[in-house]
């Protein structure tokens, strides 16, 4: 080894969850939209 300390104790990255979430909110927001505009047209 190359007698450094562990290089992983750095700040941690982007959780998983919260990549997923940002993927996803996109679409959410639209169908909310989408939804939102449905109900109102009526």
């Amino acid at each position: 080894m190359s007698g450094y300390p562990d290089s992983n104790l750095g700040p941690p990255g982007p959780k998983p969850g919260a990549l997923a979430g940002l993927r996803y909110t996109p679409i959410i927001i639209i169908f909310l939209t989408e939804l939102f505009t449905l109900i109102t047209a009526e």
